[in-house]
């Protein structure tokens, strides 16, 4: 079981906001686009939603094009809670996968995966393109982090910059839980988010409908640097939007 931690939600609407989430970048090379592409929306996302406690998966590729040999996506399955993801179901469904998906996961050239609990989510989700910030800062940091970034995301909501902003705080063994299984063992490169004891991540999730405007998100990430924690930051435009035909509890979208 993990550790609970505090969470803060925009409205009665989001108060039954999925708690976890699961955060994958990853980068192929561009010669198995049509493998990974087909595998990704037909095959793996059906199966993950499959799942118990899993809600919804989305899936973007890196915009504005970087031009490197490897295209780099992003994906966001969110769960009920991040125990969702160290859950007998789902190590069982890491631990029996199919011919095509070893093959798929074997592409990997670049992956950093990271399980996150939810520490704030504002404003409306599920657009067009995302804004991605990965901030490294010590535990006992990140809650005066988390503060401040809250204040910046009610600022850039109220001012049109953004129309949602969800804040994850890492949670390294729930991350670790895969790297045993079959399917984690397949990967072809395992990368997890640049942490150890004394430090842990922040997934910051900027949207917007329609396309991210440079200017304001330049002024978001300087503002955000200004904190003083390291941070990278990445943009992308969406690819694939799934959902769990069967949802495992009541809810309204966000």
């Amino acid at each position: 079981m993990t550790q609970q931690m505090d969470r803060d939600v925009s409205s009665s609407a989001a108060a039954d906001a999925p708690d976890g989430a699961l955060i994958n970048v990853i980068a192929v090379d561009r010669a198995d686009l049509t493998e990974f592409d087909s595998w990704y929306s037909t095959e793996h996302f059906p199966e993950r939603l499959a799942v118990s406690g899993f809600r919804t998966a989305r899936r973007f590729v890196e915009h504005p094009d970087r031009g490197r040999q490897l295209a780099e996506f992003l994906s966001i399955y969110e769960t009920d809670t991040v125990d969702t993801l160290t859950s007998a179901e789902y190590l069982a469904a890491l631990n029996s996968p199919t011919p095509r998906t070893t093959a798929a996961v074997a592409l990997f050239r670049e992956n950093e995966r990271t399980v996150g609990r939810l520490r704030h989510r504002r404003g409306v989700g599920r657009t067009g393109d995302v804004l991605l910030g990965r901030i490294t800062c010590t535990p006992d940091g990140a809650d005066a982090i988390v503060r401040n970034l809250v204040d910046v995301a009610r600022s850039i909501i109220d001012d049109g910059v953004a129309d949602g902003v969800t804040i994850y705080e890492s949670d390294p063994v729930a991350t670790s839980a895969k790297d045993d299984t079959a399917e984690g063992q397949a990967v072809g490169d395992r990368r997890q988010a640049s942490e150890n004891e004394s430090t842990v991540s922040l997934f910051v999730i900027v949207e917007r409908r329609g396309s991210l405007e440079p200017a304001p998100v330049d002024s978001f990430i300087d503002t955000v640097s200004a904190l003083g924690s390291p941070a990278r930051w990445s943009t992308y435009r969406l690819v694939s939007d799934q959902r769990a035909t069967t949802p495992t509890t009541s809810r309204e979208d966000s």
